[in-house]
Formats: structure tokens, sequence, C-alpha cells
């Protein structure tokens, strides 16, 4: 599995509540998409500390799926709604469903961890596992990803919630205003 993201900040006067309608109205053309996992529709409101923003966040069982969606006319409307994206990618280290992985996720915190220089990938693997299985057992969780850029040795960790994260899980917080999902049967991740 593969993970992909991008991201749109606004500036401090832009409503957000045109970007959730936005996401009202499109979010359920993307269930069943070919080769998706999940698509988790980021918003976080502006705060003193950080621009409102709008990021998706894919897992995709196939490469084969997300470039389909990268060629498709829904990537190019929103280009030509917002942009052009730097689209970001991350090798799966870790995806794990949680409890809630059957309600819809409320919430979602996102954290960027550099790799340290000194750290075995093998381990790397095994503290992310361990994280996640103690993560996995409140029943708030639906699920959480694990995901390295060897680039720039680089993890992204995202959880999704059904309600408010605990305060022990770092990073920032977003609204999941939609979770577009596949229902093909899940395989070993």
């Amino acid at each position: 599995m593969y993970a992909m993201q991008y991201g749109f900040d606004f500036p401090h006067d832009f409503d957000m509540g045109s970007v959730r309608a936005r996401v009202a109205e499109i979010g359920a053309r993307f269930d069943e998409l070919p080769g998706l996992r999940h698509k988790a529709f980021l918003v976080a409101d502006r705060t003193d500390d950080a621009a409102g923003r709008y990021t998706p966040f894919y897992v995709w069982r196939t490469l084969e799926g997300m470039m389909a969606f990268l060629s498709s006319t829904s990537f190019e409307a929103l280009v030509a709604k917002y942009g052009r994206p730097v689209v970001q990618g991350w090798q799966t280290l870790v995806d794990v469903d949680g409890v809630a992985v059957d309600a819809a996720p409320r919430f979602a915190v996102q954290e960027t961890v550099a790799v340290p220089a000194d750290l075995t990938l093998g381990r790397l693997g095994e503290i992310e596992r361990e994280r996640a299985a103690v993560l996995a057992q409140d029943p708030s969780l639906h699920s959480a990803f694990t995901g390295i850029d060897p680039a720039g040795w680089q993890l992204l960790r995202t959880t999704l919630w059904q309600s408010r994260p605990p305060v022990t899980v770092t990073g920032r917080v977003f609204d999941v205003d939609y979770l577009a999902r596949s229902r093909q049967p899940a395989t070993a991740r």
C-alpha cells in the first residue's frame, strides 16, 4: 500500500465553509474509486499558529489506482480550482484498523517525524507497529497509518478517530469531513 497527500493553506479571511461545502458535494464520488483503500477529506480551521488547511489523505491499494486518479478529470478539476499541488507520498510501514473502523471518523491527527540516522528500518518498523498496537486498544480509534518517505527519511503518522483523540497523541488535529472508502475485502497489511 501507498499513501499520498496534497494540501492547500488558506489566508486567515478565507471562508473554510466553502471547502466543507465542496467536500459534502463531492465526497461520495470517491467511494469505490479503483485501487483506493480510503480517502480522508481533512479540514482544519485557522488557529493562531496555523493557516486554515484542506489536505486530503489517501491510502491506495495499488499504484495503478493512484496514477489513474492523478490523471483523472477529478484531479484536473481540483487543479483548476486551487492550483497544482505538490503531491507527497509514503511507503507503508503500518496500516492498522482500530476498534471503531466501522464508524465514520470525525477527527484525524497528523504528525511528521524525522527518522534518526542510527535507527534501522527494521527497528523503526517494530517501534511503529508497537505504537499502533497500543493506539488500536482505544475504542475511538478508526485506523492508524505510518508511512515513510525514504528520500527525506521522514515518517508521517496519521490516525483517524471517532471522537476527540487522546491528549497523548501529538500532531495537528483535523476534522474528517468525509471518509471515502472501498468496500473491497482488506488484504494483509
